[in-house]
């Protein structure tokens, strides 16, 4: 028997953290991203993970 709980176990904030000095910048990363979400490609990767959009569900 499997019994689907209506409440979270556990949940995650993923972040990408950059180190000093490194060859791209928070800019470059934050445009990359943007230009990802506005192409759809990152919708298909939520939804390839069952992830809720975290830009459309606030």
């Amino acid at each position: 028997m499997l019994l689907v709980s209506e409440k979270f176990d556990q949940q995650y904030n993923h972040r990408i953290l950059l180190r000093k000095g490194a060859q791209i910048d928070v800019l470059q990363v934050n445009t990359l991203l943007t230009q990802m979400d506005n192409a759809g490609i990152l919708s298909r990767i939520w939804e390839k993970y069952g992830i809720v959009s975290p830009v459309n569900n606030p």
